[in-house]
């Protein structure tokens, strides 16, 4: 029985995180590698999460059991239980891929002098299921408006500025563009090196995963591999314990699975390969540091650390109490410690100490949330459901942010109003507006396609070009 306790103990999280950082704040975790494995470790079991629940209604008793704790424990979080998340929530907007983003405000931004330009910005994106146009006016204030339309369909970029005069600028992405006008333009008039493979690898992927059917595919796709993956991978019954959920030691019932080291390899196996099909050498393309590649690397890197992990889900009242992995060289531990609902209040546990928590409540209609970790990272807000007032903060090393904004939600329409936002060195005030509904643009200018490769094409631009910028004769 002692020992029992002891167990019991281990996971059982009594005084809050932000307590013990006020008696010593400047603690800080050094190892990043640490930081960055329970992170992937998380996202891992996410991930195991949601092939189990794909799977689940296909086995018996156990897996069942873990499918309907998952759904109870999550399907009214982001309709319900947590405000925030429900006051933002576009499914209804999106889900029939015609939608209006519109951005009205002002923001500062840094000139290549240092100097800081205020910049007024009217733009609108507007999504018509295969089609995505933008346009709108930004003024840097420095007398001259930029005034443009863009759209981009399954094969073609088009682009008008009016002050590159009467053109509509088109270009083909998906054809061999090396010796075209684009070159010719950017190469021997602007003296700028374009790289016509790697903008025609961008446009494309760009299209594909965000417009194209091939990005949802791409999704299913994988979502079947780990579906298939987990099917030979049986669910048992495991050893009860206890953990605290609502603020009480409960005995929570427990199912396992024992996920072996060449299932992760074969599952980034089949990554692979539906990302070579859907992508090709695209899934290497570096996008703000990354790329669909580094999915599968990390789940290789995360893979060779161990030989088989152990997933056993606790459960108490048919939701989850706790989530936990034991690998052999690191274990981690997701709590669900309840509150006024299941994942009101949640810890992470690594290797035996706790890496994060989150601290939430819901009084006299507002909402206090708090996340913390052991490497000095939160994020906090308050959010008034009374008047869609949300406060935000948030710190990462030096680095801290604040901003406040109203939320609007009519269901069709979601409006958020920003006063002052400051981040870093910058701001933001304005609104931003999603709606159902399309407002599309019929573009403006005479064609002039970028694709071509033949160099009169080009002989009126240049001409008007030099007239524009004042180097005619």
């Amino acid at each position: 029985m002692a020992s029992e306790k002891k167990k019991e103990e281990k996971y059982t999280v009594d005084a809050p995180l932000s307590e013990k950082k006020e008696k010593d704040k400047q603690q800080k975790r050094n190892d990043n590698w640490d930081i960055i494995l329970a992170i992937i470790v998380a996202v891992l079991l996410v991930v195991i999460v949601v092939g189990i629940v794909i799977s689940a209604k296909m086995f018996g008793n156990p897996r069942a059991r873990i499918d309907q704790a998952v759904q109870n424990t999550f399907q009214t979080y982001a309709h319900g239980d947590n405000k925030l998340f429900t006051s933002l929530n576009v499914g209804n907007i999106l889900k029939d891929k015609v939608y209006t983003v519109s951005v009205d405000g002002s923001t500062a931004v840094r000139a290549a002098s240092g100097q800081a330009l205020d910049v007024a910005v009217d733009v609108d994106m507007a999504v018509n299921n295969d089609l995505l146009q933008v346009y709108g006016d930004i003024d840097p204030g420095l007398g001259t408006p930029i005034t443009f339309q863009t759209q981009l369909q399954e094969d073609q970029l088009s682009v008008h500025l009016p002050l590159m005069n009467k053109y509509l600028f088109t270009y083909r992405y998906r054809e061999d563009n090396s010796g075209s006008n684009l070159d010719l333009l950017a190469n021997q008039i602007f003296g700028l090196g374009v790289d016509t493979e790697m903008a025609d690898v961008l446009l494309s992927t760009t299209y594909d995963v965000f417009l194209g059917a091939s990005g949802s595919d791409m999704i299913n796709r994988i979502k079947g591999a780990v579906k298939q993956e987990l099917a030979g991978v049986p669910a048992v019954r495991a050893r009860a314990a206890g953990f605290t959920v609502d603020g009480a030691n409960r005995r929570c019932n427990a199912y396992s699975m024992r996920i072996k080291h060449e299932n992760l390899v074969s599952l980034a196996d089949r990554i692979d390969s539906i990302l070579e099909e859907t992508y090709g050498d695209a899934q290497e393309l570096d996008v703000m540091g990354s790329s669909f590649g580094d999915m599968t690397t990390q789940l290789r890197t995360f893979a060779n650390s161990f030989q088989e992990i152990e997933l056993t889900f606790y459960v108490y009242r048919k939701q989850l109490a706790a989530i936990k992995m034991d690998g052999g060289n690191a274990s981690a531990t997701l709590l669900f410690k309840g509150g006024d609902y299941r994942a009101q209040n949640m810890g992470l546990i690594y290797n035996g100490e706790e890496y994060c928590t989150v601290e939430s409540s819901l009084e006299g209609g507002v909402e206090n949330f708090l996340l913390v970790t052991s490497a000095g990272t939160y994020i906090s807000y308050t959010y008034d459901t009374s008047d869609g007032t949300l406060t935000l903060e948030a710190k990462n090393g030096e680095q801290q942010y604040e901003f406040k904004s109203v939320i609007n939600n009519a269901g069709n329409m979601l409006v958020l109003t920003f006063g002052n936002t400051d981040v870093g060195d910058s701001y933001f005030a304005g609104t931003v507006t999603l709606k159902k509904g399309a407002d599309l643009q019929t573009l403006e200018g005479t064609e002039l396609d970028l694709s071509s490769k033949n160099s009169d094409d080009m002989t009126g631009l240049i001409m008007d070009l030099l007239s524009v910028f004042g180097l005619s004769q």
